[in-house]
């Protein structure tokens, strides 16, 4: 496993009774890395993890979040070409998330690590991950790139358009059927579709009948949306769901 390093949330490789640079040393001396190199790596990671301060105690006296930094470490010591961490930020607070999201990101551009990392923290896969691999019941139901998930996958839109008088919903009989939602209040126009060319027709019929102060598009496609809806649909072929 010289190649690879791995952390796991829910588990350490910490010695429980002893100083917590002891333990990295040790793991350190069991990747065959020098003593210089090893406290010259574990000072480097524990300065970029803010833990130096806890170096010195036993690890029983640690935090989630110090633990779990401190086993990033160990399992970043020897420089592996490939590390996988499960649920690396389980029950870690937020600010310890953002260090720990900071921290696989520079060291996997300075270092070329490749990080598998298995979780269910959706909010952080999508600023860390740039392949995504969704397993659903055992079965792998989407593999490639975050951004081109987000990009390809459908969902509803939504739009708002703001007119410079109040508008009457009855001047929009005819599109308002061809909407999921539509509704108006005072000067606005709120509406959703998941067919594309529908807003386009409508929003060009606006401008062209009405003065049109602005459009906001209010569609936020969080990759949470996108992955339980997969999953749904995915459940409900087999009527799972």
């Amino acid at each position: 496993m010289g190649h690879s390093g791995i952390s796991i949330g829910n588990k350490s490789h910490l010695i429980w009774d002893i100083p917590v640079i002891e333990s990295l040393k040790l793991v350190g001396k069991l990747y065959k890395v020098s003593e210089k190199v090893s406290d010259e790596r574990i000072k480097y990671m524990a300065e970029k993890l803010n833990i130096t301060h806890v170096l010195n105690k036993p690890a029983k006296f640690l935090s989630l979040g110090e633990r779990v930094k401190s086993d990033m470490i160990c399992a970043l010591i020897h420089e592996p070409e490939i590390v996988y961490l499960d649920e690396p930020t389980i029950g870690v607070d937020i600010l310890s998330k953002e260090i720990i999201f900071e921290f696989i990101k520079e060291h996997n551009e300075k270092n070329k690590t490749t990080f598998f990392i298995t979780t269910h923290d959706i909010s952080w896969v999508e600023k860390v991950n740039t392949k995504l691999i969704l397993i659903d019941k055992g079965k792998k139901i989407y593999s490639g790139k975050v951004k081109k998930l987000k990009q390809n996958y459908k969902i509803p839109e939504s739009f708002m358009i703001e007119f410079d008088k109040k508008i009457d919903i009855n001047n929009f009989l005819d599109f308002k059927d061809k909407f999921l939602e539509f509704k108006t209040s005072d000067n606005k126009v709120f509406f959703v579709s998941n067919n594309h060319n529908v807003h386009i027709e409508f929003i060009n019929y606006c401008f062209k009948n009405y003065s049109v102060m602005r459009i906001n598009e209010m569609t936020n496609k969080k990759l949470e949306d996108i992955i339980i809806s997969i999953t749904k649909k995915e459940s409900e072929k087999y009527g799972q769901f």
